[in-house]
């Protein structure tokens, strides 16, 4: 996990001035964030605190936690001996450690891990579905979180869909899903990926090697070999013209460009399959903020929408 070095001089008692390290460098949505603390000389201190995400004023330490993450819908879970629960914005444990893996609150649930098996609590620590489906593994995703009110689920290798009171929504008789994004989810059926909306009805028929979610109205799929964008009635509006690769098999369009790779270089699409920007990149990501960040040859800099360099790269 990357850190952001924020430079606010702390006076703790019998210790010299020291630094705030956030631990993510994602702004924090809460009024609270998790914090380390390192040394004027970039060392960090062990433990972990709470501290105002606005001011970064110390609020209180945390002891006795191997792991704190980051607070999402005001809740942070905590691991100490690989025990797992959560603790509120005062520090006060909410949801007991007792659970072998948590994932973060989504929609008021969190997906927490027990005896083996996956269910899902409320804030409150109640169990609101049992812990009776599959996880994860290095080949397959397990069960999600809940986006839209519905959750993927897997059970005897097979994925559907479920509500938030764990009344199965879409027939758990899939070999492989993703999250809904847009409305729909991306489904595998005989080896074959397709789309179904969110009262399982299908919409885009499996026939596709790999599928992406939709991203921007626009999904990006592969077939015989090549990678191209449906619109969400499955019409091709960017041909199957481009090649294998990460960016474009997890990413997709982000604001409103993609992308993609052709002999060997990078360059960047429109939602009309338009190049924008030439393929003449060693390595590319996705824009974010109207900026995106490239290789070429050694050098690696930020690009604006219009191809035009802005910054150096800086780790």
């Amino acid at each position: 996990m990357k850190t952001k070095i924020l430079t606010i001089a702390l006076c703790l008692t019998g210790i010299l001035p020291q630094t705030i390290q956030a631990q993510t460098t994602i702004q924090s949505t809460d009024s609270v964030k998790i914090v380390h603390l390192s040394t004027n000389q970039g060392e960090t201190l062990p433990g972990y605190y709470i501290a105002d995400a606005i001011t970064d004023k110390i609020l209180a330490p945390l002891k006795g936690y191997d792991y704190v993450s980051d607070y999402k819908e005001g809740l942070a879970s905590v691991e100490s001996y690989e025990q797992c629960g959560f603790i509120d914005k005062t520090g006060k444990l909410v949801v007991p450690m007792i659970y072998e893996r948590v994932k973060d609150f989504h929609e008021g649930l969190a997906l927490v891990k027990l005896n083996g098996k996956w269910g899902y609590v409320d804030k409150t620590g109640n169990v609101v579905i049992p812990m009776k489906y599959d996880g994860f593994s290095w080949f397959r995703t397990g069960c999600g979180n809940f986006r839209d009110g519905l959750a993927m689920v897997t059970l005897d290798n097979k994925y559907g869909f479920i509500d938030k009171t764990g009344k199965i929504v879409v027939s758990i008789i899939y070999e492989d899903a993703k999250d809904y994004i847009e409305g729909l989810a991306a489904i595998k059926l005989y080896g074959k990926w397709g789309y179904i909306d969110k009262s399982g009805k299908m919409i885009i028929q499996p026939e596709y090697k790999f599928a992406n979610v939709f991203q921007e109205g626009l999904a990006a799929v592969q077939l015989n070999g090549k990678w191209g964008f449906i619109d969400k009635t499955g019409k091709v509006v960017v041909p199957f013209l481009y090649n294998e690769n990460d960016n474009m098999g997890l990413i997709g369009f982000k604001n409103g460009l993609a992308v993609v790779e052709l002999n060997g270089k990078y360059g960047y699409i429109d939602k009309t399959g338009k190049i924008v920007i030439p393929f003449v990149y060693d390595d590319a990501n996705s824009f974010n903020d109207n900026k995106a960040h490239v290789q070429l040859g050694e050098e690696k800099f930020y690009i604006n929408k219009a191809g035009v360099k802005i910054e150096d790269y800086k780790k």
